[in-house]
């Protein structure tokens, strides 16, 4: 179970578990109609981005301030870079 903390457009969420820490999620139309403490169902959750270091507080303070336009350019950007370097291998 994740609750928001901000939504950055209608398909990526700042979001925080029940540990209490922070991640974030994609899916169409996830946060559509939701506020601040909403609960985002599992089900509706497409992608989700966490860290496990002290990275985290950084890559968090930077998804606050990037738009979700930009973070679904630059998820997408990874991927195809993943894809590429396998069929390069």
């Amino acid at each position: 179970m994740y609750r928001l903390l901000k939504s950055l457009n209608n398909n990526v969420a700042l979001v925080k578990d029940e540990q209490g820490q922070q991640a974030v999620v994609m899916g169409l139309g996830i946060v559509h109609n939701k506020k601040k403490g909403d609960i985002i169902p599992d089900a509706r959750i497409e992608k989700l981005f966490s860290l496990k270091n002290e990275e985290s507080k950084e890559t968090t303070l930077l998804a606050k301030e990037a738009s979700g336009e930009d973070l679904e350019l630059s998820f997408t950007i990874r991927q195809k870079n993943l894809l590429w370097s396998r069929w390069k291998s």
